[in-house]
């Protein structure tokens, strides 16, 4: 599941001056690193000073973020201690390749190609078929850009969004912070990491890589409803203080991430389709998530999914999307490696989108 803004909020890490410069470094390596990595990166281009760490800054055009995500929290190659891929070292030597490349890049440079080995395949391969499976519990999409055979390239994502809804997306090396990440979405920008989870466990990744971006978030940005419902959130966040942001950032979690919609109870289906990204690229949370047995059975899951069992994890409390709802929404805490005890359930996108609106309004009124 995604740990994209729950990392960042629950460290306390909203603010400007909690983002740190790029790493030391960072330019003198990406040349080795690619070099190994089969990675393509454009030539290394100076990295622009941050803004000033006040809060009346914040991006209005695409090229404004690279400053901004230059400031990772937390760079793809900085694995935890409980992270599958921690003693791997073939596995973080690749992961500090591909995000070289996403360091060096500048708005108007070509995407960083990388040229995913045939083991990363088989691990995209084997998401995509658990994903498949639930088709009729949400997810879908991408039509042309995206399939079960290869993990497409940014550039090619970028250009197919684009066409429908005028998004982009821009590569990042690691975590950004709640503030950066939701700027950037009020800028119609989505920032995607290109490294993928460790084959140990295909179906659970601790925090977003090429699949939860491509799989969860890309195919429901070319609806307009859902990709309205992003920048709605990234446009409150312009400016607004510190706890306003965190309480964006948990809208951002109990929607964007692990939304659901009420389902096709009269054509004998799930009760709930999933719109979250977190959801939509789980096959095993996705599933208990609208009431559906799991793609797959026994301990082969792998170690994320089979500690969260449905049979060690209780049923989760599923809950109306209203304005009323959101107060307590954006005062809740919430898990980040295990299943999420609490989902809220929309009748739509545009109604999730509406409920979204309205309380972005009454931010933007503080």
């Amino acid at each position: 599941m995604s740990a994209r803004l729950a990392v960042a909020v629950r460290r306390g890490l909203s603010r400007w001056d909690a983002s740190p410069p790029p790493p030391a470094g960072a330019q003198r390596r990406l040349a080795a690193a690619t070099a190994s990595g089969g990675v393509a990166a454009a030539a290394v281009a100076p990295t622009p000073p941050p803004p000033s760490p006040s809060r009346r800054w914040y991006p209005t055009t695409p090229a404004d973020l690279d400053a901004v995500a230059a400031r990772t929290l937390q760079a793809g190659d900085d694995l935890s201690s409980d992270h599958p891929g921690f003693a791997d070292a073939a596995y973080r030597r690749r992961r500090a390749a591909i995000t070289a490349a996403a360091a060096a890049y500048r708005w108007g440079d070509p995407l960083p190609v990388v040229a995913y080995a045939p083991s990363e395949t088989a691990t995209w391969t084997a998401v995509w078929a658990q994903l498949a499976a639930l088709r009729a519990a949400g997810g879908g999409g991408g039509e042309g850009v995206l399939s079960g055979d290869a993990i497409p390239q940014l550039g090619g994502v970028d250009a197919w969004l684009h066409d429908r809804t005028g998004w982009r997306v821009r590569p990042v090396g690691g975590l950004l912070s709640p503030r950066d990440f939701l700027n950037g979405l009020g800028a119609k920008v989505f920032h995607a990491t290109q490294y993928i989870r460790h084959p140990s466990v295909p179906s659970y990744t601790p925090e977003p890589d090429v699949i939860h971006e491509l799989l969860g978030h890309v195919p429901l940005l070319s609806i307009p409803a859902f990709a309205e419902l992003n920048e709605t959130i990234g446009i409150g966040s312009r400016g607004a203080s510190d706890d306003a942001i965190e309480r964006l950032a948990r809208l951002y979690w109990f929607t964007v991430e692990f939304g659901l919609l009420q389902g096709d109870l009269a054509g004998g289906g799930s009760p709930y389709r999933a719109y979250g990204a977190g959801l939509l690229s789980s096959p095993g949370e996705l599933a208990r998530a609208v009431g559906l047995p799991p793609p797959f059975s026994g301990e082969g899951a792998g170690e994320g999914e089979a500690s969260t069992s449905p049979a060690a994890v209780p049923e989760p409390d599923r809950r109306p999307l209203t304005l009323e709802a959101v107060a307590e929404v954006v005062a809740s805490s919430y898990p980040v490696t295990t299943y999420q005890r609490v989902y809220y359930v929309a009748h739509g996108l545009e109604d999730a989108a509406d409920v979204v609106a309205a309380y972005v309004r009454q931010v933007q009124a503080e």
